[in-house]
C-alpha cells in the first residue's frame, strides 16, 4: 500500500497549510498503526529474520519521526509564509513517502 502524498488529490500550489498538515497527520497515523503491527511481527519472528526486520523497523521509525518534525515545522510556519515554504515542505514530504514506500516494499519480499 502506497503512502498518500498530500498533493495527489489537489494542486499542491493551491493547498492551504491546514489542509496539507491534516493530510500529513493522517498519513503519520496510518504509518504508526502499520509500524505497531510490524513491531509485534518483529518480536514474534525467528532470530534470523529478527535482525533484518529490526533494521527496517528502525528505518521506518526514523521516517515517522522526521515526518512528525516536518509537521512541527509546518506548525511554526505562519500562514502568510506558507506560499514561500510550500515547495520545500512538499519536496521533503515526497522524499519521506518515497523512502517509506521503498522500505515497505522491501518488507513484502
Amino acid at each position: 500500500m502506497s503512502a498518500s502524498r498530500p498533493e495527489d488529490s489537489d494542486d499542491p500550489m493551491q493547498t492551504t497549510r491546514a489542509e496539507y498538515k491534516a493530510k500529513m497527520v493522517s498519513q503519520i497515523a496510518e504509518w504508526t498503526e502499520r509500524l505497531d503491527v510490524l513491531d509485534a511481527e518483529v518480536r514474534a519472528a525467528g532470530a534470523s529474520a529478527r535482525s533484518d526486520l529490526r533494521a527496517r523497523l528502525a528505518d521506518l521509525r526514523g521516517i515517522e519521526l522526521e515526518a512528525q518534525e516536518l509537521v512541527a515545522r509546518l506548525d511554526a510556519t505562519a500562514e502568510d509564509s506558507w506560499n514561500a515554504a510550500r515547495s520545500s515542505v512538499i519536496d521533503a514530504w515526497n522524499r519521506m513517502v518515497g523512502t517509506a514506500d521503498a522500505v515497505w516494499d522491501a518488507l513484502k519480499r
